[in-house]
């Protein structure tokens, strides 16, 4: 797995690429956090939609949500915004983690264009 990160004016866009595993994305998200620009951020990109394959299951999804929940106990205004192919798998995973943290800190949805994900994301509500 391959993460670009991005860092724009108010928030971050990371891409991913290759095949991605819960733990990959966990260290992605641990190295994210811990950059000082994270602290300043109000939105989160995540660009699944060019990845060739997943390892993650829907029961790797808790360590995520622990983590996330976690951080958004100090850095709750952000939103997270996450990219998927228009495959059900992908679908269903994203709409699935977002369901489980509703309410729970950062704002999540999830979308199949980049377009649709930066207007919600950088949208000032």
């Amino acid at each position: 797995m391959a993460c670009l990160v991005v860092w724009e004016a108010e928030g971050a866009y990371r891409e991913f690429t290759g095949v991605v595993s819960v733990h990959e994305i966990l260290k992605s998200n641990l190295e994210l956090y811990a950059d000082p620009r994270f602290k300043n951020a109000s939105y989160l990109i995540d660009n699944f939609s060019e990845i060739s394959g997943s390892t993650v299951e829907p029961s790797d999804l808790g360590a995520l949500e622990v983590t996330d929940e976690i951080i958004s106990q100090e850095y709750h205004d952000i939103k997270i915004a996450f990219i998927v192919a228009q495959e059900p798998r992908e679908i269903d995973m994203a709409k699935s983690y977002c369901d489980q943290m509703k309410d729970k800190g950062f704002k999540y949805e999830y979308f199949l264009t980049v377009d649709n994900a930066r207007k919600w994301a950088t949208n000032k509500l």
